[in-house]
């Protein structure tokens, strides 16, 4: 009788938690995704005029900074 119930009630409350937190942690993995690309997509260091696209120096300014998070925010920025 217990058996039966675990069977054919508790068991499959706990698959279908198991996947329906899988699927919103995937949704969730996705939209934190979304938001870091967008993020780092306002690196303006491609469009700067000083901006070399050597991989050896990439920024004449600042080198350790060029192509990175702290690049968003470069005083030094000048356009083409």
């Amino acid at each position: 009788m217990i058996q039966t119930y675990i069977t054919q009630f508790v068991l499959p409350v706990i698959i279908w938690f198991a996947i329906a937190w899988f699927i919103c942690d995937a949704i969730d993995s996705v939209v934190r995704g979304i938001k870091r690309i967008q993020y780092l997509h306002q690196i303006p260091c491609s469009n700067c005029a000083y901006f070399t696209g050597n991989h050896h120096l990439k920024c004449p300014l600042h080198p350790s900074e060029a192509l990175t998070e702290s690049a968003i925010r470069c005083r030094d920025f000048a356009r083409h």
